[in-house]
C-alpha cells in the first residue's frame, strides 16, 4: 500500500494559555495520591511470541508499506480506583476522589513513524472499546498514518479478561503472550490510561524501555467510541481537570452518556450488536469550565437521545453532527471483518446489509483528528456546523424532500442521494435503515451516468472544503460513484 500524502501539516506554535501542556498535572487532590504517584509504572517490550506470534487486533496489511513499525508493550503497576463525590450532574461539573489502589498489568499497542522526522509531534491514545468482548479499536483512520503516533490503551477488564460467557479476552485468546494480564475491576480504568498517556507523553520519564522509540512528542489527543466515548466522557468531567494529561479530548458516538465510575465491567446487552456491552452511564454534557479543547461527534444514530443535552459550541467545545451516518455503518466492516478472521474471534456487528445505512462517521472522525492537531500547534480551529434540525413533540428529525435529514454534517450520500436513512431514535438502532431510490427516480435525478458522477464529485469536493472529509474520501466518493449503475 503506497504512502499517502500529508493531509494537514503540523505547526510549530502552541494552541494558548487554556491548554496544559500534555505530562503537566495539577497539585495531587489527598494525600493517598500524593503518596501513590511516587512511581511510574513498568514497561516491557516490545512484546513477541504467543502461539500466535503477533498482537490481537494487530495492524491489517503491511503496515510498513506506510512507513509505520507495530510494536506491542506491556505496562504495569499500581492503578488508583475514582470514586464520586456527590450526585454525577447533568452539567458535568463533577468531583471525584481516590479511593484504593490496586495492581493491574495490561498491553499497550504502539503504531509509530519508522522515520522520526517523518512525526508530526502529535500521539493519537485510544480507549479501545470492549463491547464484543474483545479489545478492538475504532479510531485510527486512514490520516493516523501520515504522521502521527497511535498508541491503544487496553485499560478495561473485559479487554484482557473477556466476558464469563464465551471469553475473548487478550488471556484466552494467547494464555502463553498474554497470561500475565490482569486488571481486577473497571474502576482502575480511567487511571490506567492516564498511566498510559503519561508513558507516550511530551515530558515523559523514560526508565530503560520507551514505546514511542525516543519520538519528540508536542501533544497527546485522547480518542474513544461508542462504550468508550461513554468512558472517556467520564473523564472529561471526573479526571482530566485533576491530571490534566491530554491536550484534545474527542469523545465519539456516545450521545451524552458517561460511565459512573462503578467498579463492576461492561458486560454482555441482548439488545446489542452481537452481544454487545454496556457500561452502567449517567447522562450529561461536557462540562463547560474545562480548559481542554474538546470535540464531540455524534451520528443520526445518537441525534434523538441526545437532543435534550446539546450544548453550543464555546472557544474550547465543538460539536459534530453527521446526517444519515449510523453508529455501526457497514462501511466500517471491511477491515474489522478481516481482522476478525484472521485472529478467529466474532465479527462485532459489523456485518455488510445493503438494507442499512451505509454512511460512514469515521473519515469525518480523520478530519476531526487533523483539525484537532493543527488547532494544538497555532491553526484555526475546526469548522463549526449547525446539528440537524430537531423539533416537536415528541422531538422529531425534520427531513427533505427524499426523505432524510435536514441539517448537520452533509455527506455525498445525502447530497448526491441515492437513497433514504431513518433512525428510530433508540440507542441500540446501531445501523439504522437504507432504502434505495427506484430506477425512475434514480432517472428523473440523474439522467446520464456522467451526471451522478459530477453531483457526487461536486459534493464531496464541498464537503472537503469546508472540512468535513479529508481529501482521499473525495477521491474514494468519485471511484465508487463512477463503479455505480447509477442510472441503470
Amino acid at each position: 500500500m503506497p504512502r499517502r500524502r500529508t493531509l494537514i501539516p503540523g505547526a510549530a506554535t502552541g494552541l494558548g494559555c487554556a491548554v496544559a501542556a500534555a505530562g503537566v498535572r495539577g497539585p495531587p487532590a489527598s494525600a493517598l495520591e500524593a503518596v501513590f504517584r511516587t512511581a511510574s509504572p513498568t514497561v516491557t517490550g516490545p512484546i513477541r511470541g504467543g502461539r500466535h506470534g503477533w498482537p490481537f487486533g494487530a495492524f491489517y496489511g503491511d503496515i510498513g508499506a506506510l512507513g509505520y513499525v507495530e510494536e506491542e508493550y506491556f505496562i504495569a503497576g499500581q492503578a488508583l480506583r475514582f470514586a464520586p463525590v456527590g450526585a454525577l450532574r447533568q452539567d458535568g461539573r463533577w468531583s471525584v476522589e481516590p479511593t484504593t489502589p490496586a495492581p493491574y498489568k495490561t498491553r499497550i499497542l504502539v503504531r509509530r513513524p519508522t522515520n522520526p522526522k517523518a512525526f508530526n509531534g502529535t500521539v493519537i491514545v485510544e480507549w479501545t472499546n470492549v463491547s464484543a468482548g474483545y479489545d478492538l479499536a475504532l479510531c485510527d483512520p486512514l490520516g493516523v498514518y501520515d504522521g502521527f503516533a497511535y498508541v491503544a490503551v487496553a485499560a478495561q477488564r473485559v479487554g484482557v479478561h473477556g466476558y464469563p460467557i464465551k471469553p475473548q479476552g487478550l488471556i484466552d485468546w494467547d494464555p502463553e503472550r498474554y497470561g500475565s494480564l490482569s486488571i481486577p475491576d473497571d474502576a482502575l480504568s480511567y487511571d490506567i490510561y492516564t498511566q498510559a498517556a503519561r508513558l507516550v507523553a511530551p515530558r515523559r520519564e523514560v526508565h530503560g524501555v520507551d514505546p514511542l522509540g525516543g519520538l519528540k512528542v508536542r501533544k497527546l489527543i485522547a480518542v474513544g467510541a461508542s462504550q468508550s466515548g461513554v468512558r472517556l466522557l467520564a473523564y472529561i468531567n471526573g479526571i482530566q481537570r485533576r491530571e490534566r494529561v491530554f491536550d484534545a479530548i474527542m469523545p465519539i458516538i456516545c450521545a451524552g452518556r458517561a460511565s459512573d465510575f462503578n467498579p463492576a465491567p461492561a458486560m454482555p446487552d441482548p439488545n446489542g450488536p452481537n452481544g454487545g456491552g454496556n457500561s452502567r452511564s449517567v447522562r450529561t454534557i461536557v462540562c463547560t469550565d474545562l480548559a481542554t479543547p474538546v470535540l464531540a461527534l455524534n451520528t443520526e444514530t445518537e441525534a434523538l437521545y441526545y437532543y435534550p443535552l446539546r450544548q453550543p459550541d464555546t472557544p474550547r467545545f465543538i460539536y459534530w453532527e453527521i446526517a444519515g451516518a449510523s453508529h455501526a455503518a457497514p462501511a466500517l466492516s471491511s477491515t474489522f471483518q478481516q481482522t476478525a478472521a484472521r485472529d478467529g474471534v466474532g465479527p462485532a456487528g459489523f456485518q455488510e446489509n445493503p438494507r442499512v445505512s451505509d454512511v460512514s462517521w469515521l473519515p469525518t472522525a480523520d478530519a476531526a483528528i487533523q483539525h484537532l492537531h493543527r488547532w494544538l500547534n497555532g491553526g484555526r480551529p475546526p469548522p463549526r456546523q449547525q446539528p440537524m434540525v430537531i423539533s416537536g413533540e415528541p422531538p422529531a428529525i425534520a427531513r427533505d424532500k427524499y426523505g432524510n435529514a435536514l441539517g448537520g454534517i452533509r455527506l455525498p450520500e445525502l447530497e448526491a442521494p441515492i437513497a433514504r436513512y431513518t433512525f428510530s431514535g433508540a440507542l441500540n438502532d446501531y445501523f439504522g435503515k437504507r432504502a434505495a431510490f427506484p430506477a425512475a427516480e434514480l432517472k428523473a435525478l440523474y439522467p446520464t451516468h456522467a451526471r451522478y458522477v459530477e453531483e457526487v464529485l461536486t459534493a464531496a469536493t464541498a464537503a472537503k472544503r469546508d472540512g468535513f472529509i479529508p481529501p482521499y474520501r473525495v477521491k474514494e466518493y468519485v471511484k465508487a460513484a463512477q463503479d455505480a449503475a447509477i442510472p441503470a
